[in-house]
C-alpha cells in the first residue's frame, strides 16, 4: 500500500492531552490525514503509552478504545469516514523512532455508526 500523503501535525488542543476515566493522562504526539493514490483517506491519531504490547495487550487495547472515545468526535467533525489510532511506547529520549505497539482502525457507515476494522474486515 503506497501512501500518497502523510503529513503529521500537532493534535488540536482538545486532543493534546486526554484524561481517561482512571485519571491517567495520555499525551498525543500527532494528528495526520493519510491519503492514498486512489483518493481514499483516513485521519490518524498517534499517542504515547507507558504500557508494553507483550505484557499489557488487553490493557493496551482498552486504553486505545478510551482514547477513541475522545478522538471520534474530531474525526466526525473533520468529515472522515475512516480513522485510526497508532500507539507508540513513550520515548526515553527527545529524538525517537519507535514502531507502533498497537494500531486500531474504524470505518464510518452511511448511517453514521463507526465499526472497528480488524484485518480489513468489519467487526
Amino acid at each position: 500500500m503506497n501512501i500518497y500523503t502523510w503529513v503529521k501535525q500537532p493534535p488540536p488542543k482538545e486532543l493534546q492531552q486526554i484524561t481517561l476515566a482512571s485519571g491517567k493522562v495520555i499525551q498525543t504526539s500527532s494528528l495526520a490525514p493519510v491519503r492514498w493514490p486512489n483518493g481514499e483517506s483516513l485521519l490518524l491519531l498517534e499517542y504515547f503509552t507507558d504500557l508494553s504490547a507483550p505484557d499489557e495487550g488487553p490493557a493496551l487495547r482498552a486504553e486505545a478504545l478510551e482514547v477513541w472515545d475522545h478522538f471520534r468526535p474530531v474525526a466526525e467533525a473533520s468529515g472522515y469516514k475512516a480513522a485510526a489510532i497508532a500507539v507508540t511506547a513513550r520515548p526515553s529520549h527527545a529524538v525517537y523512532v519507535l514502531p507502533h505497539l498497537k494500531k486500531l482502525a474504524w470505518i464510518r457507515e452511511d448511517d453514521g455508526a463507526w465499526h472497528e476494522v480488524a484485518g480489513g474486515q468489519s467487526q
